[in-house]
């Protein structure tokens, strides 16, 4: 069937229909008020496409380059506008047009403004099989024309289908991995509207992506004066759960669309407007409250019709409203369905733990997060005595589209908000704030059982102090224990490692081995050096807050700041006069030997970390060097005597150690509070270190169970349940362990359903830290930045630095030169050998205790974090002055 009539279609095909069409039909099929019409399906078309394949113009189109493909997508359009209509289509173009006139008379007429059929006027649009999908808009790339009579319909049809070849459309299929070389279009016909008043609505709140939220956009006229962007129009917003009109603002509605009597539209300017004395000023509110609630109910039936919020454009003519297209929203935060709680109930509030603790910006694999939920399910049954992803007393934790989630409300009602704060202030000072200005009335209050949860946490406690006294007693022992206890670890890793136990059990006894190492080792030392900490700088009376930012720098015992280290030892000993191809694998290059053995050592120890390393399915610096090679060259080249970062750390240790003696000899009146002072400075520096080697030990234990996965993966593959390897990071360990060495399940489906929610959110610009059960987003505030251009942050590490601005979005994005300033969302320890290089560091997700922080802290380097938008605020090559010790980032004059 070439032609397809609404009301009456029974299918909708998006082949063959294309997006809008397809949305047309499904609402009409639900009783929708949709203004009637036909589709020329993509099949009416063919013999044109076919044409234009023939022509010059394609073949020349198929060979150029992206400079040149404007020019000849202009040509093919000129090419489809000379297009004649065969006598097969003109008839069906003609039957269609006599069925739609017989159908509006059997109806009693139009209430569009037309007379009688005669006067009929005509919307014509283009819909594409790509169009108006989930994630993908084409927002003004197609063709609308309004207003066209019954003689214009056939150059109408021509340009709506033209628009299939316009520039625009080709060079956003590009972007989105479109096939260019298989146009394909249907073309609706549909009654004109001549409406009073249109616009748009969105069925949430595009500004907070609040899902309760409807908010409209109108004017009076046409709605191609909202679409187009052409005025400023009324804002409503209804509260859809209970059905109340919440805000309301007016537009200055400086132009509107009209439609011309004899066919056509025209624009009206606002000074018109006032002069004629046209209904409907720019003061006055173009859409009723009665009326937008009633559109409302649409907006509710189209969000069920297409089980995601949605992009609505309607009209009002007389008394009588319409529905005339209906999309996906494109550019929301999704949330999963099993985070949401019912409209109008309380709400539970998340934070992204992936991105607020662990900086990681797009989505881990389904393995990823599975992995972490079981670890953390079985680590908290053992340390606090109940499981917090679960809520069978109070759930803590909870996983969706590759992200972790911690349930904040749930903290925030056990704590409260100024605990919670003040615990933020020092891991992400952006999201402190956000909690200082939560309206807590708007959560969950704790249930009756978790009030057990304090005196649970206290029945714990007994099994977990004992170590951590005895290191805060005697931190020299415990630091041997602890190195001890490494090594017998990571031995242990490595002969679960290469088992041949099954590998449900293999991954039983690598978290049992981990937790049996953080429990006696690793938390021991890190819980006694912040109690040592917190109590040193209360000892240290009168000491500036500087003085106590020293004592916090170059600590020993940190394997993430050794990692940067050995990396910048690893560099001196490549000769900076060889020869390096760069398209040449490692091995398979001619390099010192001393340089090679010096490679594989420090492979050995670091080479189960990388970039997103917390993400098992992301390659470790031993699958691919590359990167950290060519972090070593850079290293290599800039290497001098002021470029030295071996030399900036023992500066930094340096100064620690003078910042301690000058604070001793400020207590030699007071030898009680200056023996406490040492005492708690020495565990302090013997056990401060030991902040990283959980999630050391942790990744090491991910690498080992990557590598039995992929052994696992390369099996299913063979076996042709896997369509390749890495697929096998898309499922999860419960649906291996269950289905992959038995049974007939479909593993490629089950592979495809998880990883849908990873990739829609990963099509997200940048995830929010904070976001509700409905969807709303906390916004953090605005960054301060002074009119001259100077921009408060948190002060994170003492110093102040000169450098020019380079934002990097993933630490391989380019090279990081000595001495650049380091500007980025967030960093993991897969961002430490761009350390080295930095002169200083400006973080959006960073507070005290984030990575990027402490390993700043550990280098000497100046850092400012909580920075709001750090990312966008810099173009690379600016220069700027990085105060590390007030929070300040000036800019300086480029001479």
């Amino acid at each position: 069937m070439r032609v397809v009539h609404f009301p009456g279609a029974r299918t909708a095909q998006l082949s063959k229909v294309g997006g809008k069409g397809q949305s047309l039909i499904r609402m009409t099929q639900v009783g929708l008020p949709v203004p009637p019409g036909f589709i020329l399906t993509t099949e009416f078309f063919l013999p044109w496409i076919d044409r234009i394949k023939g022509s010059g113009a394609w073949k020349a189109f198929l060979k150029v380059h992206d400079a040149a493909m404007e020019e000849a997508c202009k040509v093919l359009k000129q090419e489809a506008l000379t297009l004649e209509f065969s006598r097969e289509q003109e008839e069906e173009l003609e039957s269609a047009l006599r069925s739609m006139t017989r159908k509006d008379s059997d109806n009693g007429g139009s209430d569009n403004g037309g007379s009688d059929s005669g006067n009929q006027l005509y919307a014509v649009r283009s819909s594409s099989p790509e169009e108006d999908l989930e994630g993908y808009s084409f927002a003004g790339g197609y063709e609308t024309i309004l207003g066209a009579r019954e003689a214009e319909l056939k150059e109408a049809v021509r340009r709506a289908f033209a628009s299939c070849l316009d520039y625009r459309v080709q060079f956003y299929k590009l972007a989105h991995d479109f096939d260019i070389t298989e146009p394909r279009i249907a073309v609706i016909v549909q009654e004109q509207i001549a409406s009073e008043v249109s616009g748009v609505v969105f069925s949430l709140n595009p500004l907070t992506n609040c899902y309760d939220e409807a908010v409209f956009n109108a004017n009076f006229g046409l709605g191609e004066s909202v679409v187009s962007g052409m005025c400023t129009p009324d804002t409503i917003v209804v509260d859809k759960p209970s059905m109340r009109v919440i805000h309301r603002v007016a537009g200055g509605k400086e132009a509107r669309v009209v439609l011309r009597e004899g066919g056509g539209t025209e624009n009206v300017s606002s000074d018109r407007i006032s002069s004629d004395k046209v209904a409907g000023g720019s003061g006055e509110i173009s859409l009723s409250d009665g009326l937008a609630l009633s559109l409302t109910r649409y907006v509710k039936t189209l969000e069920d019709v297409f089980r995601k919020p949605v992009d609505v454009e309607w009209a009002v003519a007389g008394d009588q409203e319409y529905i005339l297209q209906a999309r996906p929203i494109t550019s929301y935060v999704p949330i999963d369905r099993s985070m949401l709680t019912p409209p109008g109930a309380p709400r539970r509030l998340y934070l992204d733990v992936t991105l607020s603790v662990q900086a990681l910006e797009k989505p881990i694999s389904p393995m990823a997060v599975s992995l972490i939920s079981r670890m953390a399910s079985s680590g908290s049954r053992k340390v606090y005595g109940f499981d917090m992803t679960r809520d069978n007393i109070m759930q803590l934790l909870v996983t969706s589209g590759g992200r972790l989630y911690m349930v904040l409300s749930e903290f925030l009602a056990l704590l409260g908000k100024e605990r919670m704060a003040a615990f933020f202030s020092i891991v992400d000072p952006i999201t402190a704030r956000s909690i200082r200005e939560l309206d807590t009335s708007r959560y969950q209050g704790l249930r009756p059982r978790q009030l057990l949860v304090p005196a649970m946490f206290l029945t714990r406690a007994p099994f977990l102090l004992p170590g951590v006294v005895q290191a805060r007693a005697f931190p020299d022992r415990a630091h041997a224990g602890a190195q001890t206890g490494l090594k017998r670890f990571m031995k242990q890793v490595q002969v679960l490692r290469q088992s041949r136990a099954r590998l449900e059990v293999v991954e039983r006894k690598l978290f049992e081995a981990l937790f049996d190492f953080l429990e006696h080792h690793s938390m021991p030392c890190f819980l006694a050096s912040r109690w040592a900490v917190g109590r040193m700088k209360m000892a240290a009376a009168g000491a500036s807050d500087e003085e106590l930012r020293r004592l916090e720098m170059a600590l020993p015992n940190n394997v993430t700041t050794e990692m940067g280290l050995d990396l910048y030892r690893l560099s001196q000993e490549l000769d900076e006069t060889l020869e390096i191809d760069e398209n040449e694998d490692i091995q398979d290059q001619t390099l010192p030997p001393e340089f090679i053995e010096k490679w594989k050592g420090f492979l050995d120890k670091y080479g189960h970390r990388g970039p997103a390393e917390l993400d098992i399915a992301v390659p470790r610096y031993r699958d691919d060097p590359s990167m950290l090679f060519e972090q070593v060259r850079v290293l290599s080249e800039s290497a001098s005597e002021k470029n030295n970062p071996l030399k900036r750390f023992e500066e930094s240790r340096r100064l620690r150690e003078e910042t301690f003696e000058q604070i001793c000899r400020r207590l030699e009146n007071d030898p009680r509070r200056k023996r406490r002072f040492q005492a708690l400075y020495h565990v302090w520096v013997t056990l401060g270190g030991y902040r990283e080697l959980h999630k050391y030990c942790l990744i090491y234990v991910f690498d080992a169970i990557r590598q039995r996965l992929l052994v696992e993966g390369e099996r299913l593959v063979k076996k042709k349940r896997l369509e390749r390897v890495e697929q096998i990071f898309d499922l999860t360990i419960d649906e291996i362990e269950k289905f992959g060495s038995r049974g007939r399940k479909d593993l490629v489906a089950m592979a495809r359903a998880n990883r849908a929610p990873c990739d829609r959110l990963a099509r997200v610009g940048a995830l929010p830290a904070i976001i509700d059960s409905r969807g709303e987003i906390l916004r953090p505030p605005p960054p301060a930045v002074a009119e001259d251009g100077t921009v408060l942050g948190a002060a994170i590490s003492n110093g102040v630095v000169r450098g020019r601005i380079k934002v990097l979005n993933s630490p391989d994005e380019k090279p990081l030169e000595y001495g650049e300033i380091l500007v980025a969302r967030a960093t993991d320890p897969g961002w430490t050998p761009l350390f080295v290089n930095a002169g200083g560091l400006i973080l959006e997700v960073g507070g005290l205790l984030q990575h990027g922080a402490l390993v700043a802290r550990e280098y000497g380097l100046p850092c400012v974090g909580g920075v709001t938008g750090a990312t966008t605020l810099w173009e690379d090559g600016t220069l700027v002055e990085v105060d590390g010790g007030t929070g300040v980032i000036r800019l300086l004059p480029d001479d």
